[in-house]
């Protein structure tokens, strides 16, 4: 079957899947990039790639813009965090496959959690195995930071990019722990891969696609 039309008929599942329900979650995407990302903490090469907000519903503002780019072996999460609050860090959630997001909402192999501080970007994970390839480099901006975030294709899904949709949620942490904000859900998502959103690798444009 020709790249374009496996590619309309995935479109085609994902709107009857959304149509049904069955995907009831918001799906954000991610972009593919020719050219290697510098991974450096800083976002020059983002663009209108950072097009997701983290909202404060209280105050209404957006208290983080975020964004996906990916190459053929590594997915990119790009945060400007509009904050300058030293002891913040994010949570980053990641299912491999939309397959474990239909079960009971334990984590298994290919979910994760992982924790990664503003000021340094060091990682921890919260939930999900040890995987050292998932890194942040951080770096400070005015009154705020930008934080990139890089993960191996090979630990997040089990079919080849482009053709692929994982789950994702984003939290931004701050004061403390005191004030937290998420793209999706709330506290339970920490728990659960069933409150997930998703996200979509878009196509790469290569070899006809």
């Amino acid at each position: 079957m020709p790249k374009k039309v496996r590619w309309r008929a995935f479109l085609a599942i994902i709107s009857f899947l959304l149509n049904t329900h069955v995907l009831s979650q918001p799906m954000a995407q991610a972009d593919f990039i020719r050219d290697r990302v510098v991974f450096d903490g800083y976002l020059d090469e983002w663009g209108s790639s950072l097009r997701y907000m983290l909202w404060d519903q209280a105050n209404e503002k957006a208290v983080a813009h975020f964004g996906f780019l990916y190459d053929m072996a590594r997915l990119y999460v790009g945060v400007y965090v509009l904050s300058d609050a030293h002891e913040g860090y994010l949570l980053l959630f990641l299912s491999g496959t939309m397959r474990t997001m239909t079960t009971d909402g334990r984590y298994t192999y290919g979910d994760y959690c992982v924790r990664f501080a503003l000021d340094t970007g060091n990682a921890s994970i919260i939930n999900g195995a040890k995987i050292e390839e998932i890194k942040a480099k951080t770096h400070r901006v005015g009154n705020g930071y930008n934080v990139e975030i890089k993960a191996p294709l090979t630990v997040l899904v089990d079919v080849p990019a482009p053709e692929s949709v994982i789950g994702f949620n984003l939290c931004l942490c701050l004061d403390g722990n005191k004030e937290k904000y998420f793209w999706i859900g709330g506290e339970d998502a920490v728990k659960d891969t069933r409150l997930f959103g998703y996200l979509e690798f878009t196509p790469t444009g290569l070899d006809g696609e």
